[in-house]
């Protein structure tokens, strides 16, 4: 794996030719799916021939897709450890990966460049950077991912709503949240997604897809009052078990983290495939590093996986380890004091 500048990573994307075919692979979260469309629409118009490949984090494997007949891949917005083993599947071809997970650095091969930011700096405002596009999509993959909690993302954000004149909790509640709502709607076609975001023209138009964003909107106001009547604690930390019927776990704990005292740590986990475990964890503050949390509450799982940010980080497991990975999150509490005490 190449150790990448912005400028070598936009220097691979500008030498492709509308002679290559080339696959792109990237997370179906709101960041990973305005990364997608931001790239492909930059493709398309240099006449270059794409596919995509939506990676749905705990259930999909390379393995799942049919990877041949592609001479160059673009890999976005997933963290190394989620496709490390499988990375021969790409059999040697040219690659560049544009990421932002803090997890540790493994080595992919030489045929990888990778370009990889802070974790501020998401991979949708990274791929708007280097190709242009819809900058009201980057800003819906930067407020989406909590990208407005990092310093670095201030500039791109204030002139954006200063030269737009709207108030940015306004435009977050009236249309920014509903684009992470129609994902989750589709969570088990994720590729119906990603056609309605190439669709959208601009911020507005997500209005236009009530029918599917709606009624996850309505299930996330039914458990965020469940929460509250039901959370228990797990050491310092608020762990909320439930099973919806749409996967809004990310929507509503980040909700409920942004509305509550910023050191307070959130443990969400809920049922993902047939036989797995899907956990989110929150911090909006520094008391504890969510990053650290999630890996140390994995140790000795089969099977697992997980990583993110301090502030924000995710995790999968079989479910018959769900009473283990809570034992493994009081030893870590147990063993890490909250910072400042």
């Amino acid at each position: 794996m190449v150790k990448a500048t912005f400028e070598q990573a936009r220097e691979f994307l500008d030498e492709i030719t509308s002679k290559e075919k080339v696959g792109v692979i990237h997370d179906v979260d709101t960041d990973g799916m305005s990364s997608a469309v931001l790239m492909t629409d930059y493709l398309s118009k240099k006449g270059i021939k794409w596919k995509n490949f939506c990676f749905y984090r705990g259930i999909s494997t390379f393995k799942d897709f049919d990877l041949g007949g592609f001479d160059k891949f673009i890999i976005l917005d997933l963290g190394t450890t989620l496709f490390l083993e499988e990375i021969g599947l790409l059999n040697g071809r040219p690659t560049v990966y544009i990421d932002h997970h803090q997890v540790l650095d493994k080595n992919l091969g030489s045929h990888i460049l990778e370009y990889k930011t802070s974790g501020g700096i998401c991979t949708a405002r990274s791929v708007f950077e280097m190709v242009g596009g819809k900058k009201w999509l980057a800003i819906v993959g930067i407020i989406s991912d909590a990208g407005d909690k990092y310093l670095e993302n201030n500039k791109i954000i204030k002139d954006f709503f200063e030269k737009k004149n709207w108030n940015q909790k306004d435009i977050e509640e009236k249309y920014i949240w509903k684009y992470g709502s129609l994902l989750m709607y589709f969570d088990k076609d994720f590729q119906k997604a990603f056609e309605i975001f190439q669709k959208l023209k601009n911020l507005e138009d997500i209005l236009k897809y009530k029918e599917f964003w709606g009624p996850v909107e309505e299930e996330k106001e039914i458990l965020i009052k469940e929460y509250y009547n039901k959370h228990e604690k797990l050491g310092p930390a608020n762990y909320f078990y439930f099973e919806p019927h749409f996967n809004v776990k990310s929507i509503i704990i980040n909700r409920i983290s942004f509305s509550s005292d910023p050191d307070e740590v959130f443990v969400f986990a809920m049922p993902k495939g047939e036989n797995r475990i899907s956990v989110s964890t929150r911090c909006q503050g520094d008391s504890y590093n969510m990053d650290e949390l999630v890996k140390a509450g994995i140790v000795g799982l089969h099977d697992s996986g997980g990583g993110g940010h301090p502030n924000a980080s995710s995790c999968f497991f079989i479910t018959k380890d769900l009473q283990k990975f809570k034992e493994n999150v009081l030893k870590f509490f147990g063993s890490h004091k909250k910072v400042g005490s």
